[in-house]
């Protein structure tokens, strides 16, 4: 029952007691201004009962609305080195307040002997005030306790606050600092969700150019999540998307939405080597692409290297082939044993690139110009069957995107966002000397390029340690694994329920529930992930046939 409802009881007894008085003057009695002597003592021993009793519950049911509207919690803030300078970030306080869900009210009190310290004055609702005011003190001492000494002044009303000066002698306040934009005005961002007391959940856009990680086990709702930010953000913002589809189940949302399929006539299909006879300096990243898809040796990688460089000097200014590339292996001279051995292993690993599906999806160039993506765009991997395809396919696409994306400069706003399924696959852990994979390097600076990474897995425990580093935004859904939960325990440590430890939570996540981490925020918050407002269930591959013989150029870019 909310507080204010308390007073309901209190205000029925009233009207009962009021009722009762006036059924009694109505057998005999009425009011008028010549009552006589008789009848006025025949009313006051009803009267002065009932006035007294009403008069008791109209002050107790106002003192408790008084208790309701001075259910504040304060703190001061004081700086801890007298000499400093601090500052009090209001920007940075409305933050903390609105990823715990308190309302709060700053102010500094001016007076003859100078400002006061400034004070926060945090609302206490519900039964949970207190609890959720805890959480704020802990909140604010660990974003602010660098400079800034959080004193907790208890339960406070308006008045107190208002007039609550500083001791003479104590060291200089803090002045505040004003955010560059209104305190009340939010910052871009879009909905995912809502937390258990129906407040929403939102993604600020700025953190979503610092990469998304959604996981989950199969069922969780990762895809349905993916596709409702990826909405949103269009809708909202007409931030194009680009969804690297390998079960093909984003094809509804994207047609709906007014985007284009790649690959509609068996898949998409493209050169591996695009680009390189104008670009000779960007062979190495070329090597490293290949080196992570095919998960080749140190001693193949160098074999691969020697012979892309021979490649292209053989090709005279056209861009060579991943044919061209085995025919230059074919005839490479080994100088040992162990090399003739790496070369043999090389050649079995290129050939099924250059036959079968391979040259269906590898040699010819029909894919469109990455950086003229701008609406959104489903790319079908679904009907590539073998995995090494699939897995070099994703490699040099996302190499096209972080080449396209540096053209647009350092410090670009979110531009794009770029959707991974099966993340363990391209951002997997590795243990040898490498140390980091391409695309483990292309995630850390594609934030830097306005270009933002939403990587689906279901498998957390491999993913790599830098894509749990370089995404700001973890959403988590049901774990399938003992080895994830220990993954993400350290994450969810801070999400607390009364005396229960959350993490054991994780498990019990229905469909559709998650819980959010976002980087600046004090602690984890669970929610109810908001379905996308437009049909997202997959078209068929006959009515995806008839859309692109409707609309080649619209539905089927190639």
């Amino acid at each position: 029952m909310p507080e204010r409802g308390k007073n309901i009881p209190y205000l029925l007894v009233a009207l009962v007691v009021v009722n009762e008085l006036r059924k009694k003057l109505a057998r005999g009695v009425q009011l008028s201004w010549d009552l006589s002597s008789e009848t006025l003592l025949s009313v006051v021993p009803i009267l002065l009962p009932t006035a007294l009793i009403t008069g008791l519950l109209a002050l107790l049911a106002r003192s408790r609305l008084r208790g309701q509207e001075a259910a504040l919690h304060a703190y001061v803030l004081t700086p801890k080195d007298f000499r400093s300078k601090a500052e009090v970030d209001v920007t940075l306080i409305h933050q903390v307040l609105e990823a715990t869900g308190l309302e709060g009210h700053l102010l500094q009190r001016l007076g003859s002997s100078g400002p006061s310290a400034p004070i926060l004055a945090v609302a206490e609702h519900g039964e949970k005030g207190a609890i959720s005011a805890k959480a704020a003190l802990s909140a604010l001492r660990s974003v602010l306790g660098r400079d800034l000494e959080v004193v907790d002044m208890g339960r406070r009303t308006w008045p107190d606050l208002l007039t609550y000066r500083r001791k003479p002698g104590t060291p200089s306040t803090p002045r505040l600092r004003l955010p560059s934009v209104e305190v009340g005005k939010r910052s871009p961002a879009v909905l995912l969700g809502y937390d258990g007391g129906r407040r929403p959940v939102r993604l600020p856009v700025n953190l979503i150019s610092k990469h998304i990680l959604l996981m989950g086990r199969t069922g969780s709702g990762k895809s349905t999540t993916a596709m409702a930010i990826c909405e949103r953000l269009w809708s909202d913002y007409g931030i194009p998307f680009l969804v690297l589809d390998h079960h093909n189940e984003y094809t509804g949302i994207v047609t709906r939405l007014g985007g284009s399929v790649v690959g509609a006539s068996g898949g998409p299909s493209l050169n591996v080597f695009r680009g390189i006879a104008s670009n000779p300096q960007g062979a190495d990243m070329y090597v490293e692409v290949l080196r992570d898809a095919l998960s080749l040796t140190p001693s193949q990688t160098f074999i691969v290297h020697r012979c892309l460089s021979s490649a292209l000097r053989a090709s005279l200014g056209e861009d060579p082939t991943l044919a061209d590339l085995m025919d230059e292996v074919s005839e490479y001279r080994e100088r040992s044993g162990p090399e003739m051995e790496s070369k043999l292993a090389l050649l079995r690993k290129l050939e099924p690139l250059v036959e079968g599906e391979g040259r269906a999806h590898l040699l010819v160039e029909r894919f469109p110009n990455v950086s003229q993506l701008d609406r959104p765009t489903s790319i079908l991997l679904g009907g590539v069957e073998s995995d090494t395809v699939r897995d070099l396919l994703v490699h040099v696409i996302l190499k096209r995107v972080y080449d396209s994306a540096k053209a647009w400069g350092l410090g670009s706003p979110l531009r794009q966002v770029v959707l991974v399924e099966e993340g363990e696959r391209v951002l997997p852990t590795i243990s040898d000397e490498r140390g980091a994979t391409v695309t483990d390097k292309m995630l850390g600076e594609l934030r830097k390029f306005g270009v933002g990474m939403m990587i689906v897995t279901q498998a957390p425990h491999a993913l790599s340690r830098s894509a749990m580093r370089n995404s700001a935004i973890k959403v988590i859904h049901a774990l399938g694994s003992p080895r994830d939960f220990q993954i993400l325990k350290p994450l969810l440590s801070p999400l607390k329920d009364g005396e229960n430890v959350p993490a054991s939570a994780i498990f019990t996540l229905r469909p559709g529930e998650a819980v959010v981490i976002m980087e600046g925020r004090p602690a984890p918050v669970r929610c109810t992930v908001a379905p996308p407002s437009v049909e997202a269930t997959p078209i068929t591959d006959r009515e995806l046939t008839i859309l692109a013989q409707m609309a080649p150029s619209f539905h089927t870019l190639e």
